[in-house]
């Protein structure tokens, strides 16, 4: 994601607008927002909201523990997801064709502990009726928990099919930093989705949190005419005068927060890109033709970060261009989201920010973060990448960025709470402790390194120790201490000159 820029690092460098998670502009991490914290809304039963904040830690509703308990134990969001099972798959159905969202999503569980109550994520909807393995199950409505106590204990060594049918107009979730609020957004000219960090749960149930990562089906019904794209590649479609329905799947594991859905008035091209990747691109049915050629360059990165990443690790990718201005792209699993007025910026601007969601594809979403403290594995790694990219292209060097962030006395990336996860030091300070070692060890060793985190953790999650395990087995405890006094010293290190 990349936000919009914080005033002093603009002063610096004019045409820098943050790279990340969500990313804008040319070089984009060189300058960064520091958002406020995301503070997740709470609906209860009776649709009333509120909201918990402190300095250090987003508080979402607690309930007492239980067999299934109502928290992961996130440091920065405590009581996001919900521990007591692995949610294995999602089968969404959604239906826009009415007045309101009518749904029924199905995960596929398995205990990790005997159950007999167990808690999924939903914000808002009305919930009519829960089963578990077929049979009706009790539940309730707590802030964000939908508490569900199944007719039947679940043991472990067994499999749980959890079918929730819920209804009504999906409420997003505040973020007071912007750039927009959190998870379904329903606008004049149709639906999006952008959900990181807390924003799945506004429209389906769910273990919302990246270190439970799942396979996904999505089936999406609108009104005829218009068109929904979501994550993976599409299995079916079927038309009829009233309605189409398309169906969406992603078989490889995926974090909540990265699952979307788009519809409107779009035009899906597809396309085969390097190594049977299925490039599928969904913009605005009359703009299609005009912005489609912003996008040439995806090709050609997906062979260069192939190269030096690994192998692509999903079957398709994509764009998704909105007709409404975002401040921000995000890499939602192989289905970016940009605006359509970005991608007519000049073509520095537009290629830094794709370069940067495509290598979220291997950094952030197929190895995702452990917990949202280390959210600098993802932002990290791909500004990296788009610094990369950049330079290649004859742009700003890995050098005059250390020359920029220097004066800015960055923290720490690993130091983050709510309300800076999203700020410079994660994305500038955590791309040049990535270029610090590449310059310690080497390109061919610092390639090799990359190919094997994405190798040792690509469809689950990873964190920071992971990271200096991985490179002190690699590459020796000299090159891990290089990192980590990259990510946790007070004091950012100097940029160790280029080898050779």
């Amino acid at each position: 994601m990349a936000r919009r820029p914080h005033l002093l690092l603009s002063l610096l460098t004019a045409s820098a607008l943050i790279a990340g998670a969500c990313s804008r502009g040319d070089d984009a991490s060189e300058g960064a927002q520091t958002p406020q914290e995301p503070t997740p809304t709470t609906v209860a039963s009776d649709a009333t909201t509120t909201s918990t904040t402190e300095a250090t830690t987003t508080t979402l509703q607690r309930l007492a523990p239980g067999p299934g308990g109502d928290e992961v134990g996130d440091p920065l969001f405590a009581g996001l997801g919900n521990s007591g099972y692995d949610a294995l798959s999602y089968d969404i159905t959604l239906n826009l064709t009415g007045e309101e969202l009518r749904a029924t999503t199905v995960v596929v569980l398995e205990p990790t502990v005997p159950l007999n109550e167990f808690n999924l994520d939903l914000v808002g909807m009305e919930v009519d009726r829960v089963t578990v393995n077929s049979q009706a199950a009790n539940f309730t409505r707590t802030g964000r928990e939908l508490v569900i106590t199944p007719a039947a204990n679940i043991p472990l060594g067994t499999r749980a099919t959890v079918t929730v049918e819920y209804r009504g107009t999906p409420t997003t979730i505040e973020d007071p930093s912007g750039p927009i609020d959190l998870g379904w957004h329903t606008e004049s000219w149709g639906t999006f989705v952008a959900s990181e960090p807390l924003g799945g749960a506004t429209w389906f149930p769910s273990n919302d949190h990246p270190s439970d990562k799942a396979t996904f089906r999505i089936t999406v019904t609108v009104p005829a005419g218009q068109v929904a794209a979501g994550p993976g590649v599409l299995i079916d479609r079927q038309d009829t005068s009233e309605a189409s329905t398309f169906v969406w799947q992603m078989s490889d594991p995926m974090a909540t927060y990265l699952a979307s859905v788009v519809t409107g008035d779009f035009a899906i091209s597809t396309s085969s890109g390097p190594d049977a990747v299925t490039i599928r691109n969904v913009l605005p049915t009359d703009d299609a033709a005009r912005l489609l050629p912003a996008l040439s360059s995806t090709n050609e990165m997906l062979e260069e970060f192939s190269r030096i990443f690994g192998p692509y690790p999903f079957e398709s990718y994509g764009v998704v261009a909105i007709p409404q201005p975002l401040t921000f792209a995000l890499e939602n699993q192989t289905l970016s989201l940009f605006d359509t007025q970005f991608l007519t910026l000049r073509r520095r601007t537009v290629e830094n920010v794709l370069a940067h969601e495509l290598a979220h594809q291997w950094f952030g979403n197929h190895v995702s973060p452990a917990e949202w403290d280390e959210i600098w594995l993802n932002e990290g790694f791909a500004s990296w990448a788009d610094h990369y990219w950049t330079e290649l292209d004859g742009g700003t060097t890995f050098e005059e960025r250390a020359e920029r962030a220097r004066p800015l006395n960055l923290r720490p990336p690993t130091e983050v709470t709510p309300a800076t996860m999203f700020d410079a030091t994660v994305y500038l300070r955590g791309a040049l402790t990535l270029e610090a070692l590449r310059r310690t060890i080497g390109d061919g060793n610092f390639f090799q390194l990359l190919q094997a985190w994405s190798d040792t953790y690509g469809g689950s999650s990873a964190t920071t120790e992971d990271l200096l395990d991985l490179i002190r087995e690699r590459e020796g405890a000299e090159a891990a201490a290089v990192v980590r006094a990259w990510a946790f010293d007070d004091i950012m290190p100097e940029l160790p000159p280029r080898l050779g």
